[in-house]
């Protein structure tokens, strides 16, 4: 379900996991603030229309990052923080 929620740089968002499970995370690109920058000049790529590459906080201490997370409500996704 993408519903267009307008997300920036810097932004904190819920991720779920593959099991469903809420983790915290930072929005560190979206296609918007990739606009003009081209695939040579970054090695992530721009994330598709809707979708976002994120730093994820794991319950254990990890850091991690996820590249092209679709916005929605499933496994997988990414929603804006709720608070």
């Amino acid at each position: 379900m993408t519903t267009g929620t307008a997300v920036q740089l810097g932004d904190t968002v819920d991720y779920r996991d593959r099991y469903g499970r809420v983790k915290a995370a930072i929005v560190t690109a979206t296609a918007e603030s990739m606009n003009g920058v081209s695939d040579a000049l970054s090695d992530l790529g721009a994330p598709a229309a809707g979708s976002a590459h994120l730093t994820v906080f794991s319950f254990s201490g990890s850091i991690y990052a996820k590249r092209d997370v679709p916005e929605g409500d499933g496994p997988g996704t990414w929603s804006p923080r709720t608070p």
